[in-house]
């Protein structure tokens, strides 16, 4: 697998073998011991299996390595556990993108994953790329209870800045028709993402994220990309 083909935010499914790795790599910011020892259980586990990492930033990343982030149905304390390890390209099964897990068969059985299946519907009018990410995404990959009633959901979109006011627009009113909040990330074509509610406010500049580093990006460069940028 070519690395740098990852994208922030994609899934990455991985091979027995990277079981290992994960496990002496794996860190999550824990003080319990048993709580610990079954963030492990869990990590290693998911080498080999239907769940997968998600591709992350690291500050000092090692040669040779892929940087993930793995969650865990169960809370801790109410809190979910985020465990953050390192992977090499060939224990890479496969990758799938977010844009790829929210046109999934899923059933649509709680209040989160009927809007997100709602959001979907109404982007394919507008012919709009929009991908899931979060819990409830990892509830659609693994069929696990990821989703409780304070979750949030996670969009990504892809778009020219027209398509993207109409839809966020149109997410804004079903946040507020269903009480459950939604967060937007709005992907750039050089793999940044930006929080759409910081390109419709006041100030001049946005915060980028990306797999590479987070920059302080011009406001109005961005808008003229995005006004370049139609699906």
């Amino acid at each position: 697998m070519d690395e740098k083909k990852l994208r922030r935010h994609d899934f990455v499914y991985l091979k027995e073998a990277a079981k290992g790795l994960l496990r002496e790599s794996g860190r999550c910011n824990l003080a319990d011991a048993a709580a610990v020892k079954k963030a492990r259980d869990f990590l290693s586990a998911a080498a080999g299996s239907d769940v997968p990492g998600v591709a992350r930033r690291e500050e000092d990343l090692p040669a040779g390595m892929i940087a993930l982030g793995f969650a865990p149905a169960w809370l801790y304390e109410e809190r979910r556990v985020r465990i953050a390890a390192f992977a090499r390209p060939e224990h890479v099964a496969r990758v799938e993108s977010p844009y790829e897990v929210i046109n999934r068969g899923f059933k649509d059985s709680s209040a989160h994953l009927r809007t997100v299946a709602q959001i979907r519907e109404y982007a394919a009018g507008e012919k709009i790329s929009i991908g899931v990410i979060g819990s409830a995404a990892l509830e659609i990959i693994t069929g696990a209870p990821y989703i409780n009633p304070q979750s949030d959901i996670d969009l990504l979109l892809r778009g020219g800045i027209g398509q993207i006011r109409g839809l966020c627009g149109y997410i804004r009113e079903k946040s507020l028709r269903t009480g459950i909040s939604i967060d937007i990330e709005v992907e750039l074509p050089d793999g940044y993402g930006v929080k759409a509610a910081e390109l419709f406010a006041g100030a001049r500049t946005v915060l980028g994220k990306s797999l590479t580093g987070v920059s302080i990006l011009d406001k109005e460069k961005v808008l003229a990309v995005l006004e370049k940028n139609k699906t």
